[in-house]
């Protein structure tokens, strides 16, 4: 599953600061393990979550951010490889084992939030970037 959005990018300000501030807030707000590099076109984070409980009980986590920067357009594609399996595990566990139900779809939910949570920090990042330049011009 993937999701995009599109952003205008401040003059002066690059892809690799808005991956950046989404790798801090990946690391210190979501408390998951993220790792991000410079690309030719932008910048790329993978991030995923190491606690085995969160693992056990299904609120295990991996995902890819792309940041790809066009002229003054800034495409974010936010994409999980683990969305599908969640889902699959919990139909089976609703036959199979209620609390395996319970816990994945707990964490299939969880999940479907990151994408607009990482899309909200990316436009008040941008907000006060422009407030900031503002600011600055005065």
């Amino acid at each position: 599953m993937s999701e995009t959005r599109i952003f205008r990018l401040p003059e002066g300000y690059t892809a690799a600061e808005v991956g950046r501030d989404i790798e801090k807030f990946l690391t210190v707000d979501k408390k998951l393990e993220a790792e991000g590099m410079e690309t030719n076109d932008g910048y790329f984070i993978q991030a995923r979550n190491t606690s085995t409980i969160k693992t056990l009980i299904g609120l295990d986590m991996a995902a890819h951010i792309m940041l790809t920067l066009t002229d003054d357009k800034l495409k974010v594609d936010v994409s999980s490889g683990k969305w599908l399996d969640k889902l699959g595990i919990g139909a089976i566990g609703v036959i199979a084992f209620a609390p395996l139900a319970v816990t994945s779809m707990l964490g299939a939910a969880l999940q479907a939030t990151l994408p607009d949570e990482i899309f909200q920090r990316i436009s008040v990042f941008l907000i006060k970037k422009r407030t900031d330049t503002r600011k600055d011009k005065e």
